[in-house]
């Protein structure tokens, strides 16, 4: 069964749900609505945006603005350490589909095999679709730390993705990132970040500084659950 969308949405989904020819899962665990779909067998990640203002976090309908304020504030104080200005909604507009697809191609042409891979994009009256690869594994957290190998891993990518032109902006959100099946580490979502070739030299590597800012408070904590 669909989720309890506004009727505008519920179409939105059906109709690419029915192009795609995909079969609704359930929804996964996060703000912007991500679903699990399937495809010939295989398990997708069907990433949407729209008129949608819901959270599946909490099993309720919030507001937008309330989501984009919260999303503003706990960055905030983070990015006035590192001198780089944060304006009220930068990248928590629907542009969180857009720039996930963006970059995902980027990579994907590029051959970096740590992320997922982009299946399909479209934009359908004024609601964002995204189809991409799912990374079954978990989370990183307490209980399922990185290992040492992947951590090296983990910083090797964020260096891969600016030599792209991808600065990730999202590494304090560790649901993002994934130790797969494989046991090898995978960074799903880049719906927050920013490209170099949308802004000045000097501006991007201020935003690379945000991403050594999140990584190096992420890999320390890492270093403290192996202990």
């Amino acid at each position: 069964m669909l989720p309890d969308f506004e009727a505008s949405d519920k179409k939105a989904l059906e109709f690419i749900l029915d192009k795609w020819n995909l079969e609704y899962c359930y929804p996964l665990k996060t703000e912007v609505p991500v679903i699990l779909v399937k495809k010939e067998g295989r398990e997708l990640v069907l990433k949407i945006w729209g008129k949608l203002i819901g959270s599946f976090v909490w099993g309720k309908f919030i507001p937008y603005n309330f989501m984009e304020e919260l999303g503003y504030q706990l960055k905030k104080e983070s990015y006035k350490k590192l001198g780089v200005k944060l304006n009220p909604g930068e990248g928590f507009e629907h542009r969180t589909v857009i720039y996930d697809s963006k970059a995902l191609r980027i990579l994907n042409q590029n051959h970096v095999d740590s992320v997922p891979r982009r299946e399909g994009f479209t934009v359908s009256k004024n609601h964002y679709f995204l189809l991409r690869e799912y990374i079954p594994g978990k989370s990183v957290s307490r209980d399922n730390p990185l290992p040492e190998q992947e951590q090296k891993s983990l910083a090797e990518l964020v260096e891969t993705c600016h030599s792209l032109g991808v600065a990730n902006l999202d590494l304090d959100n560790h649901g993002h990132i994934i130790l797969g099946e494989d046991n090898k580490i995978k960074l799903v979502d880049f719906g927050s970040c920013i490209f170099r070739d949308s802004i000045s030299k000097k501006g991007f590597e201020r935003y690379k500084k945000v991403d050594y800012y999140f990584l190096d408070e992420f890999l320390n904590q890492q270093h403290n659950f192996i202990l």
